[in-house]
């Protein structure tokens, strides 16, 4: 029998995450607020928009179906407002198509959702997480008071396996050029 503090390394074991990737200067924007505000300690990933959190790495038709919806136009975000998350800060995503395009990946994953994966989908990408209730409201509110919304660009999906802690980048599945320009 396997000693319990091998337990939850086993649980984590072989599971895929699934990000939507980011035009380079939004993720700049975004790693340097995770830089600034989040525990140092605890920050050992670069800002991520994640859309499926636990699906099972070891299955091939899983590649085959991120393949299929990689079969996109890049897409526009609107990062529309900030949210206080309780213990941490997020900037809000405002997009049609990525949340069609979730739903699209939820439907075909149905079989392997976990309960978080489940969940209504609410598109953000934190910028900081752990700290106390007073800290994340101190930075919500300082933060709100110079936001004005802005476009980014959805260009892509990335897999991940997560790693205990870290995560290892798997894939990246580039969406299609539709504008000719990239």
């Amino acid at each position: 029998m396997l000693p319990d503090t091998a337990l939850p390394e086993l649980i984590c074991m072989n599971v895929l995450i699934v990000t939507l990737r980011i035009d380079l200067e939004a993720q700049k924007i975004f790693d340097d607020l995770r830089e600034q505000y989040f525990p140092p300690h605890l920050n050992y990933l670069k800002s991520h928009l994640t859309l499926f959190h636990h699906l099972p790495a070891d299955d091939a038709s899983i590649t085959e179906i991120i393949k299929q919806h990689a079969d996109h136009g890049r897409m526009s975000l609107r990062v529309n407002n900030i949210r206080h998350t309780g213990f941490g800060v997020a900037y809000t995503i405002e997009a049609p198509e990525i949340l069609t395009l979730r739903a699209s990946l939820a439907n075909a994953f149905r079989q392997w959702l976990t309960p978080q994966d489940q969940q209504k989908f609410q598109p953000h990408i934190t910028v900081q997480n752990k700290v106390t209730a007073e800290v994340s409201k101190q930075l919500s509110k300082q933060l709100l008071e110079t936001f004005v919304p802005f476009e980014i660009e959805g260009e892509g999906l990335d897999t991940w396996l997560y790693k205990n802690g870290p995560w290892e980048h798997i894939e990246y599945y580039r969406f299609a050029d539709t504008t000719g320009t990239h």
